[in-house]
């Protein structure tokens, strides 16, 4: 009887330092991560993962980016707040899309708004997000910040990497030579 109960015990202290291994690999910034619950791109963030990001693409080509990978992500959903989950803003025609992440395992909900703005060069993106619950997130906004942006790096980068294809391709005979 009790062999089986130091048994138990050291089962549940494994399971224990199991889950406290898992946090502790998640949490990228210990002086932050453990009591902020929100992040936010900035130009001149100390954090170059974390700087706004300047698009050479239009605001309705980053829109429909941001929709596709929305549309094929489980834990990913337009805020249901807001009408369709995009809202135009009066001032400088700043797009604000509204969106959520929920994490798998306990179904923590982030408040993620995505702002967008034309340049002169196509469009600026910044990102907010902010847990709905806790003091800490351990580094979890960041994550969704820098998952946003690295998705639209890689979708527009892609499209615009084509268009420079289609742009550059020489119909044959066309080249004087």
């Amino acid at each position: 009887m009790l062999r089986r109960l130091r048994n138990m015990l050291i089962a549940i202290l494994l399971v224990v330092l199991a889950i406290l291994g898992v946090v502790a690999l998640q949490v990228d910034d210990w002086s932050r991560d453990l009591t902020t619950n929100r992040a936010a791109t900035r130009l001149d963030a100390p954090d170059r993962s974390l700087r706004s990001l300047e698009l050479s693409a239009s605001v309705a080509e980053v829109t429909g980016a941001m929709t596709r990978f929305v549309e094929r992500s489980r834990a990913w959903a337009f805020d249901e707040k807001e009408s369709g989950g995009e809202e135009a803003s009066e001032a400088d025609d700043i797009v604000a899309i509204g969106l959520t992440r929920t994490s798998q395992l306990f179904r923590f909900v982030d408040d993620v708004r995505v702002f967008l703005q034309p340049t002169a060069l196509g469009t600026r993106v910044d990102i907010t997000s902010q847990s709905r619950v806790g003091k800490g997130d351990l580094g979890q906004n960041p994550r969704n910040i820098r998952t946003l942006l690295q998705v639209l790096r890689n979708e527009l980068d892609h499209k615009l990497d084509d268009e420079r294809d289609d742009k550059t391709d020489v119909a044959p005979g066309a080249a004087g030579g």
